[in-house]
């Protein structure tokens, strides 16, 4: 990826958008994308202004299970989201592309 990601660019509701993952890659894109319809439930992540987060997850009864935490960009291109880590690999107002998992400091 070149460059840094602009922090305040992720600040939106972001639902995965699992249909255009790779292998390596996740895709999420805004909530009020058109979505084509889909069996499982999708995840979003709400990044808000300031560093606060709402992750919602599918729970036993498909809605989403709906937690508040934190999230922070470190070093330009690491996204932390409560517990969770990805390296940001692409970020627009439509699409955000990140590599999961935890990364090196």
């Amino acid at each position: 990826m070149a460059g840094e990601v602009d922090a305040g660019a992720l600040a939106q509701a972001w639902v995965h958008s699992f249909e255009e993952d790779t292998a390596d890659e996740h895709v999420y894109r805004p909530e009020a994308f058109d979505f084509p319809p889909a069996r499982r439930p999708r995840e979003i992540i709400e990044l808000r202004p300031g560093g606060e987060a709402v992750l919602g997850v599918p729970g036993p009864d498909d809605r989403r299970d709906r937690s508040a935490t934190t999230w922070a960009l470190h070093d330009g291109r690491r996204l932390t989201v409560g517990a969770r880590d990805f390296e940001v690999l692409s970020a627009g107002q439509e699409k955000l592309v990140v590599r999961p998992g935890s990364l090196p400091t």
